[in-house]
């Protein structure tokens, strides 16, 4: 079985949405078992993975894929966060060298399981919101006329951290930009927050406002390649 730890729902939400989308190519990729963190705490991915070592003894979970946001951190930063994770989790040190690769960690003698992590980013930084907003599809008036807003603040003497600034985006490209239709109007709940954002994924052709083979997505889309079912 492969498992999959995110830091939010919504992260879950979007890896599903990518499965979905690479198995059309032929693939057959899944995860069986999804766990979001509701947030990212170093003790609680600990608990988490502790918590799976039962499992992993039974030979029910083989692999363990990591999902967490990279925001201002470096690459080295993240890895060395998860592989302080890995040594209180396992007590195994500097196991994971780079993202988008599984690691064997032996657990205990003849147990062994595979980890691998990928961090949300453009461009080295930023969070599921910020690779989003660089995959949308659609035109969007409203939400880049924030850009506006955001000069009005700093004329004020407010700032808006670039974190908040791309939350804002989204909810307006999601909200106003592309929720045109009466479809949508009328389902405003449903269809136009990221509160529903495993309802928008799901729209497909020309009603789609995030397009799944951006060139963005290459890596995160190789992460999640990795966890063919074991029988492939």
């Amino acid at each position: 079985m492969n498992a999959l730890i995110t830091e939010g729902k919504d992260d879950g939400y979007f890896a599903a949405a990518l499965i979905e989308d690479i198995n059309k190519e032929g693939e057959n990729c899944s995860f069986e078992q999804y766990t979001s963190l509701g947030g990212l705490d170093q003790r609680t991915l600990v608990n988490d993975l502790e918590g799976k070592l039962g499992e992993i003894r039974r030979g029910k979970i083989q692999r363990i894929g990591i999902l967490i946001d990279q925001d201002l951190f470096s690459k080295e930063e993240r890895l060395s966060f998860f592989n302080e994770v890995i040594k209180k989790a396992f007590d195994k040190e500097h196991v994971l060298k780079d993202t988008d690769t599984l690691y064997g960690v032996e657990v205990e003698e003849d147990t062994s399981v595979e980890i691998a992590c990928h961090f949300m980013n453009v461009n080295g930084q930023g969070e599921l919101e910020t690779v989003l907003r660089a995959i949308k599809t659609k035109d969007s008036p409203h939400a880049d006329c924030l850009n506006t807003w955001r000069d009005c603040l700093k004329a004020h003497g407010t700032s808006i951290t670039e974190k908040e600034f791309v939350k804002n985006w989204i909810r307006d490209y999601i909200r106003l930009d592309t929720c045109s239709s009466s479809k949508f109007r009328g389902n405003k709940g449903k269809y136009c927050s990221m509160n529903c954002l495993n309802n928008i994924l799901a729209r497909k052709g020309d009603k789609a406002i995030f397009d799944l083979k951006a060139t963005e997505l290459t890596d995160l889309r190789a992460f999640l390649s990795l966890f063919k079912n074991k029988e492939d």
